[in-house]
């Protein structure tokens, strides 16, 4: 289990990789941190499939906002600590 520290950096490694943060930018707040599909699957390294099932469990904190899943970074944070240990399924 990551601590909730290194579960940001490697957030916030993955977002840079992925293109989201600029060198010339400052990194935005991790209560402002959105994840998308992409983000999900790179962090719990699974496909888009197993991605999308996870989204897909009614107590995953995810939201649709238009055609697009997104979680804050602070919520699934959360989440991984209470569930952590846990069988999770649909």
């Amino acid at each position: 289990m990551l601590s909730s520290s290194k579960f940001y950096h490697t957030i916030l490694e993955t977002k840079y990789r992925m293109g989201g943060y600029k060198m010339d930018k400052q990194p935005h707040t991790f209560e402002d941190t959105m994840l998308t599909m992409k983000d999900l699957q790179e962090i719990f390294g699974r496909g888009k499939r197993q991605a999308y099932e996870l989204l897909h469990i009614p107590v995953f904190p995810a939201m649709k906002l238009g055609g697009k899943y997104l979680t804050s970074a602070k919520a699934l944070d959360n989440w991984i600590q209470k569930n952590a240990g846990k069988r999770i399924s649909k």
